[in-house]
């Protein structure tokens, strides 16, 4: 049965048919879309289609940046063939935060874009209940609930830093919720580049996301 949403959650994320059945069900938290119909929820759904291969309506068939970047960050392979791509977008779940499209992929959110979709995130938290979200934008990072809003802050991993060219920043797995307040729907979350920024290379945070991996492995399993 296919998930219902409010009028909040303007374009739909993609649920892999077998993300339910996963020990550790993973939602990847892209920032933003653009280019996108606004009268057409499922644009992101036919995004993943079209990356593997399926011709969609307004989407042609090619390999999408972020996508590609998730799936060799999500499993330390540099390429994946087509077989490994469905399988792995079958077990995963990907949204989109700003819930409006941009016009072009050189346009950046607003502060205000970035505040006002915070409603349709804890949305899709809600209907999907992820173990764990990586968070693909150090902006979009900083635009997050915090501890002001109930999240907790993890235990900063000394021995494992982001990679260059990016400022120093240690590991530290978050747990965050669809509601701060009331602690509903704990996710672990943590943050990568985003995949546009200038030196983002995902085979460079091999070590960063597999000290991730493992730590949200202990937590839930």
């Amino acid at each position: 049965m296919a998930a219902i949403y409010s009028s909040e959650v303007r374009y739909h994320p993609w649920v892999g048919n077998q993300y339910k059945d996963q020990k550790i069900r993973w939602l990847i938290l892209g920032e933003s879309g653009y280019g996108l119909r606004q009268n057409e929820p499922r644009e992101t759904e036919w995004m993943i289609r079209a990356h593997n291969g399926d011709r969609q309506d307004g989407w042609d068939p090619m390999r999408y940046d972020i996508c590609t970047a998730a799936e060799r960050l999500m499993t330390g392979s540099p390429q994946l063939g087509y077989d490994a791509r469905l399988r792995f977008w079958n077990t995963v779940a990907f949204y989109n935060f700003v819930r409006e499209s941009m016009p072009n992929a050189q346009v950046r959110p607003t502060t205000r874009q970035f505040t006002e979709s915070r409603g349709a995130f804890s949305e899709v938290i809600r209907t999907h209940n992820p173990h764990a979200v990586l968070v693909m934008g150090l902006n979009l990072w900083g635009y997050l609930p915090g501890t002001r809003d109930g999240w907790e802050e993890g235990q900063e991993r000394a021995d494992v830093a982001m990679p260059r060219p990016y400022k120093r920043r240690l590991l530290n797995v978050w747990t965050g919720y669809s509601d701060g307040e009331a602690k509903e729907n704990p996710f672990a979350c943590f943050q990568v580049a985003h995949h546009a920024s200038r030196g983002f290379d995902a085979n460079n945070w091999t070590t960063w996301m597999a000290a991730g991996k493992a730590e949200i492995l202990k937590r839930f399993v």
